[in-house]
């Protein structure tokens, strides 16, 4: 997993000034590696398991 995070140009940002406050521009976005997708998933559900939400 790593975060990655848009590279807007300075013309995006003048025509479109809410990239500026963009949640993804701001925080990133999170990508899993594909080889490791399923471990993620399957980590994922058995927290939200755990936890009553299925």
């Amino acid at each position: 997993s790593l975060m990655k995070y848009p590279n807007v140009s300075s013309g995006v940002v003048a025509n479109e000034p809410t990239w500026k406050t963009d949640a993804m521009a701001v925080r990133g976005l999170g990508l899993v590696d594909p080889k490791g997708v399923y471990k993620f998933y399957n980590e994922l559900h058995s927290y939200l398991s755990s936890a009553g939400i299925d």
